[in-house]
C-alpha cells in the first residue's frame, strides 16, 4: 500500500510553514502599527503624564484587540480548511474516500467553539500585556530623538511581540491539526504515524517519535511550536506490538 509520507515535503510536513509565517507577520504588524500611531500622537502633543498615556494606549488597544480577534478568526477558519484538505489528500493515497463536508462541519463544531474561546482568552491576555508594556515604554520617549524612541519602544514591547507570534502560531497549527484528525476519525482511521521534519530545528523528543505509530485517541500531545505531522494509517498494516500506547 502506498505511504502518505510520499506526498509530504520533508522540511514542511503539514505544508503550512508559509501560512504560519504570514500569520505571525500580520499579527506583529498590527502591534507595530498601533505602537507607531500612539507614539506619533504622544510626540506631537508632547504627552508625558503617565495616566494620559495609559488611557490613550487603552483606547487604541481596545480597538486593536477587537480587530485582531476578527482577523484571527479568519485565520483559524483558513487553517481548518487547509487541515481538512491536507487530510483528504492523504486519505486518498490510502484509497479511502474522504468524508462529506456536512459530516466534517458537524464533527468540527466543538473543536471550533473551543478554538474560538481560546482565541478570545489569548487576545485579552495579549491586550493587557500590550497596554502595560507600551504604557511603560512610552514614558519619556517623547523627550528623546525619534531614533532613540523607536529603539526604546521596540525593546519595551519585545515580550508582547513575541507573545503575539506564539498566539499566531497556535491559531495556525492547532486548528489545522484538529481539523485533520477529525477527517481521520470520520473514516475510521485507528492508528496514526508520527512524521517529523528531520532537520536541525527538530527537538530530540520529536526526532525520537519519528515513524512511531499511535492509537488515534492516544497520540502524545505536541509541544508548543511542534510542526510534526500525523499520518493516517491502520492497525492492520502493523503488528499490534508496533503500535505505541503512551502511559
Amino acid at each position: 500500500m502506498p505511504s502518505p509520507a510520499k506526498r509530504l515535503r520533508p522540511n514542511d510536513p503539514m505544508g503550512i510553514r508559509a501560512m504560519e509565517a504570514r500569520n505571525m507577520r500580520a499579527t506583529v504588524k498590527g502591534i507595530d502599527e498601533l505602537i507607531a500611531k500612539v507614539y506619533a500622537v504622544a510626540k506631537e502633543r508632547n504627552i508625558t503624564d503617565p495616566q494620559v498615556i495609559q488611557r490613550m494606549v487603552m483606547r487604541e488597544a481596545q480597538a486593536w484587540g477587537e480587530m485582531g480577534k476578527r482577523l484571527a478568526l479568519e485565520r483559524i477558519m483558513r487553517s481548518r480548511q487547509a487541515g481538512r484538505a491536507h487530510a483528504r489528500e492523504l486519505l486518498k493515497v490510502l484509497g479511502l474516500e474522504p468524508p462529506s463536508d456536512m459530516a466534517s462541519d458537524l464533527i468540527g463544531r466543538d473543536s471550533l467553539a473551543e478554538q474560538m474561546m481560546r482565541l478570545q482568552n489569548d487576545y485579552e491576555l495579549l491586550k493587557a500585556e500590550l497596554i502595560q508594556d507600551l504604557s511603560d515604554a512610552l514614558l519619556g520617549v517623547t523627550q528623546v530623538s525619534e531614533r532613540e524612541a523607536k529603539v526604546s519602544l521596540r525593546v519595551g514591547t519585545a515580550g508582547t511581540r513575541n507573545h503575539a507570534r506564539q498566539v499566531a502560531h497556535a491559531e495556525t497549527v492547532n486548528p489545522f491539526r484538529a481539523s485533520a484528525l477529525e477527517q481521520y476519525t470520520l473514516v475510521g482511521v485507528t492508528v496514526l504515524e508520527w512524521y517529523t521534519s528531520l532537520d536541525e530545528r527538530v527537538c530530540d523528543e520529536c526526532r525520537e517519535r519519528h515513524g512511531r505509530k499511535y492509537p488515534i485517541d492516544r497520540v502524545p500531545e505536541p509541544h508548543f511550536g511542534c510542526r510534526c505531522d500525523l499520518l493516517p494509517t491502520d492497525v492492520e498494516m502493523y503488528r499490534l506490538e508496533e503500535v505505541r500506547v503512551p502511559a
